[in-house]
């Protein structure tokens, strides 16, 4: 893995020349690439392409949506050097074929890998996406499968009219109780462990209005249930376990929402009861 950082003064993304490129690759002593422009690219460009590196991390933030490494190949082209970061033999130096970029928005390598790992998404792909979109690659494997066609996403659901009452009966997601006002002793805390995914696993809640054989949500919430206590056992994989988790918190989260091309409210409801 290769991190890099740009400095440059920047108004527009490509009127600016690059002052200097910061660089550390694996475990190694940071290296600095000053000196014009032209030289910085090109040295810069080598040594991407000396060490080559599976993924390129960007220490700078985004600047009004302009990516690092579209500033740099803005760069590229403003001053007319033929250089290029892919791997293998091609004629355009405007991506990086063959390796993943990631900005500093996306840097928790480890939580990325679960999540990819999940959606059964290539890496790059992965780091673009929110957690939504995951889940829905995810339940189309598992749909496809299973020799399902899948439907459009476009339709939005639709919740029936009920009375408030009704909504407040059905769509409790906790309760709380006040406490006595004082001084207490011997106080106990009491945590449900995978609460929801549990509930969703034990009781075999899912979209499917008749949920028969292995209903989608249990199946794919059990998977991932099953990989997070494997690495609690370990001890030493909280990176692993925080993006299991949040990607379980997010299978229940979703299951009404109306992003969710599968999303059933009356399963969302009977979660929360």
């Amino acid at each position: 893995m290769l991190v890099h950082h740009f400095v440059n003064h920047v108004w527009e993304y490509n009127s600016y020349p690059i002052r200097q490129i910061t660089a550390r690759y694996q475990e190694e002593p940071e290296i600095m690439f000053e000196g014009d422009e032209e030289t910085i690219l090109q040295d810069f460009c080598k040594y991407v392409v000396d060490n080559d590196p599976d993924i390129q991390v960007s220490r700078e933030q985004h600047y009004q949506n302009i990516g690092v490494l579209q500033h740099l190949f803005a760069r590229t082209e403003e001053v007319e050097l033929d250089i290029q970061l892919v791997r293998g033999n091609t004629n355009n130096n405007n991506h990086i074929d063959g390796r993943v970029y990631l900005d500093s928005n996306s840097v928790d390598i480890v939580g990325l890998v679960e999540k990819t790992r999940f959606a059964c998404l290539p890496l790059g792909l992965a780091t673009h996406c929110k957690i939504s979109r995951l889940i829905d690659s995810r339940n189309c494997y598992e749909l496809i499968n299973r020799g399902f066609v899948i439907s459009r996403s476009d339709k939005k659901q639709q919740e029936s009219i009920r009375t408030v009452e009704e909504i407040f009966a059905k769509d409790k997601g906790r309760m709380i109780f006040s406490p006595r006002v004082g001084l207490h002793e011997n106080v106990a805390v009491l945590d449900y462990e995978n609460e929801y995914a549990n509930l969703i696993i034990t009781h075999n809640l899912s979209y499917e209005r008749t949920p028969q054989g292995n209903p989608l949500l249990p199946t794919v919430s059990e998977s991932v249930l099953k990989r997070r206590i494997m690495f609690k056992n370990l001890l030493w994989c909280e990176q692993r376990m925080v993006a299991l988790e949040d990607i379980l918190v997010a299978l229940y989260g979703t299951t009404g929402s109306f992003w969710n091309r599968l999303a059933n409210i009356d399963a969302f409801e009977k979660i929360n009861r």
